[in-house]
């Protein structure tokens, strides 16, 4: 895995779409997320016994494999920290992955609130269920003020927006904007630092303002389907920028049939409230 040296106590490791965000206390590692293969979670750990004498304590997952893939065999002895993952509100009990069940070496803390710990070190993490999207955590690294999310936000490329989860991620990004992190680390692991910072939330902030506005029009009003609204609206209608390469456009794609399919979804329970109160 490619390593990104932040600080000489942070170090981010970096291959393709997997991530680990190291943070090394005077005895102990700190890991934000780990890759999902035996050799990504291997190197993860060889480099937190070349960091820190005592190598890997402490994982915090932001976001959990949705297939259970992670490796806990190789994690023995290793806490992991994880958001909750209730279904439904009204449940009281968790929907507890089996692996970590059946892995009684690994010891798991659930956040459902906010949770600060710390390291011998003095790093702070401030750790809390993202806004909209309970079963995922940021992660504030402190004094060095570093955001850590499973966001995909990236300087070249709008945000990724999941299928019923556009208001959900215009809030997370203003909340972020408000905070101004000096370093956010999102999903795809590549450091946003300086200026780049407010730019990249500023810019995602309103493409997905304008997306939201322009998807709404297209549907109400020009009662198109999303399948032609992914070349009514044009990518560079709502994302400024020198080239239009093929990643950028896939992007866009699949955001506009996701905010389709958000909007859609809320304009039938608009109009169920209203014949409910007719």
């Amino acid at each position: 895995m490619n390593a990104i040296t932040l600080t000489p106590d942070i170090v981010v490791l970096q291959d393709g779409r997997e991530r680990a965000v190291l943070v090394c206390g005077d005895e102990y590692t700190t890991s934000i997320d780990l890759p999902l293969s035996e050799a990504g979670v291997a190197a993860v750990l060889e480099a937190s016994k070349d960091l820190t004498p005592q190598g890997l304590k402490t994982v915090i997952l932001t976001r959990e494999p949705d297939d259970d893939r992670l490796p806990l065999h190789l994690l023995a002895g290793v806490q992991i920290i994880r958001a909750e993952r209730k279904q439904m509100d009204e449940w009281e009990w968790e929907n507890v992955p089996v692996d970590l069940l059946n892995s009684p070496d690994v010891l798991v803390h659930v956040v459902r609130y906010h949770r600060t710990i710390t390291d011998e070190a003095g790093h702070t993490f401030q750790i809390e269920p993202c806004l909209g999207a309970s079963d995922t955590l940021a992660v504030i690294i402190e004094p060095e003020n570093i955001l850590v999310c499973c966001d995909e936000l990236h300087t070249d490329l709008p945000p990724n927006i999941r299928c019923g989860t556009v208001h959900e991620t215009l809030l997370r990004l203003q909340d972020w904007r408000f905070r101004a992190p000096k370093v956010i680390i999102s999903a795809n692991g590549i450091p946003i630092t300086g200026d780049k910072v407010i730019k990249t939330l500023d810019r995602a902030i309103q493409y997905v303002r304008d997306l939201y506005r322009l998807t709404r029009i297209g549907l109400t009003e020009s009662k198109l389907p999303w399948e032609r609204l992914v070349y009514t609206i044009a990518v560079n209608g709502v994302w400024n920028s020198p080239n239009t390469n093929r990643l950028l456009q896939e992007r866009h794609k699949a955001n506009v049939r996701s905010m389709a399919m958000d909007i859609n979804g809320r304009i039938q329970a608009e109009a169920e409230e209203l014949s409910l109160t007719a």
